[in-house]
């Protein structure tokens, strides 16, 4: 995802287990949510649209605010889809 950089880190830390079976950790300067199709969050381990804000994340798309619109919100949170 080139909309953003670094959503997720593995650390030193880390069990060899969770580096292999995940994504990583949150980075500490980041939100994260997973959401229904009407933005409304779900339970812990329910399916949904992961969404992200952060200063790490795309202000929006150069020249295209009908994109930007359509993939961040209008407080901030980048819907990836």
């Amino acid at each position: 995802m080139t909309e953003g950089l670094g959503f997720f880190a593995s650390v030193p830390e880390d069990s060899m287990e969770r580096t292999f079976t995940t994504t990583g950790r949150a980075v500490p300067y980041l939100e994260l949510k997973v959401v229904d199709k009407d933005g409304k969050m779900v339970p812990m381990g329910s399916p949904g649209e992961l969404w992200v804000r952060g200063y790490i994340v795309m202000l929006g798309y150069w020249g295209d605010e009908a994109k930007t619109r359509e993939t961040i919100t209008a407080d901030g949170w980048l819907k990836t889809g």
